[in-house]
């Protein structure tokens, strides 16, 4: 995955034609080796649940998962190249998650959100090396993370009950992700 090169041609040209300053070309090369890796990873995505017979579940995911994981924080990887095949990995194994039965009783799909949920809220807002976040952004992303898993569980709910496993069984996984991501964040932090 070579997209600061990539990037730095492009930034290089703005600044050729007088589009941007010389002093914006460092971040103008970061912004669109960032955007290239998103594009990437939604494009893989795409593949993978085209694939699988999964998109409505990957789009449903992609709402879901996003702010969740913004405001929540949790492992990230070394490099761009490991992220990518570690976010590929995971999005392998949720797609081959969401083409099961889910034929489990209420007890244990209860019991997995539950324990899911506790650890995203004990271990959330979780910071990295790349984003340092102060007493008050805590407080502050602490409240957004607690209105999203509100929102998901209100959804859920409705999903469940209405038997729309679609629907349920995403958020079940994207729970359980995000409790992953915040205990292995936490491990490699000691």
């Amino acid at each position: 995955i070579k997209n600061m090169d990539f990037g730095r041609k492009i930034s290089n040209w703005l600044w050729q034609d007088g589009i941007i300053p010389k002093d914006d070309m460092e971040i103008v090369q970061y912004g669109i080796s960032q955007l290239l890796s998103l594009l990437l990873n939604l494009f893989t995505l795409l593949c993978i649940c085209f694939l699988c017979g999964t998109v409505f579940q990957g789009m449903v995911f992609l709402v879901l998962f996003w702010p969740m994981r913004i405001y929540a924080g949790g492992y990230h990887a070394n490099t761009k190249l490991r992220c990518y095949l570690l976010t590929t990995l995971a999005e392998l194994i949720l797609a081959m998650a969401w083409r099961t039965s889910w034929e489990w009783g209420k007890i244990t799909i209860g019991t997995i959100l539950l324990a899911s949920q506790v650890t995203i809220l004990a271990l959330a807002p979780q910071e990295n090396a790349n984003k340092r976040i102060d007493v008050a952004e805590r407080r502050n992303y602490r409240m957004k993370l607690i209105r999203i898993l509100l929102i998901q569980n209100i959804t859920f709910c409705i999903a469940f009950y209405a038997g729309v496993k679609r629907i349920f069984s995403t958020i079940i996984c994207l729970q359980v992700l995000m409790a992953v991501l915040l205990v292995v964040g936490r491990w490699k932090k000691r």
